[in-house]
C-alpha cells in the first residue's frame, strides 16, 4: 500500500506551491528561533526561494524530457554554473557528459553553457595572469 502511494504523480505547478509555503513556514520557524521580526521581506524572501527550487524540481522531474534526473537538473544549473570561473568548469563539464546523447534542450543547453564556462574561464585566466 505505502509503495502504490510514493508511485503517484502530481502535476509539476504544484512543485512551486509546495517549496514557496515549506520555505516560507521555515522562514517563520528560523525567525523566531532567532528572534528576529517576521517581516514580509523576509517571508516573501524565503517563499521566493522555495518557489525557485521548486520550479527547479518540476523542471527536472519531467518525465517527457530525455534523459535522467540527474543530467535534467545538471543542464539546468550549468546557465549559473559557467557564471563561476574555473570552478563551474566541472559542473558544466559534467553536464554536457551526462547529456551527450540524449536529444533535445538540455543536451544544447549543456553544450552551449560549456562553451559558455570555458571562455569565461580562459578569460578570467588571462586576465589574472596579466594583471600580476
Amino acid at each position: 500500500m505505502l509503495f502504490e502511494i510514493s508511485q503517484r504523480r502530481f502535476p509539476p505547478w504544484q512543485a512551486p506551491v509546495a517549496g514557496a509555503l515549506l520555505l516560507a513556514l521555515f522562514g517563520v520557524w528560523d525567525a523566531r528561533s532567532l528572534e528576529y521580526p517576521v517581516t514580509v521581506r523576509w517571508l516573501a524572501g524565503h517563499a521566493l526561494t522555495g518557489a525557485a527550487i521548486g520550479f527547479l524540481v518540476a523542471l527536472c522531474d519531467d518525465p517527457s524530457a530525455a534523459g535522467t534526473l540527474v543530467s535534467r537538473f545538471l543542464a539546468l544549473v550549468s546557465p549559473v554554473t559557467a557564471l563561476l570561473p574555473i570552478v563551474g568548469l566541472p559542473f558544466n563539464a559534467a553536464a554536457w557528459w551526462a547529456n551527450r546523447h540524449h536529444r533535445g534542450l538540455c543536451r544544447t543547453l549543456s553544450r552551449v553553457t560549456l562553451v559558455a564556462a570555458v571562455v569565461w574561464s580562459l578569460t578570467v585566466t588571462a586576465l589574472l595572469l596579466l594583471v600580476k
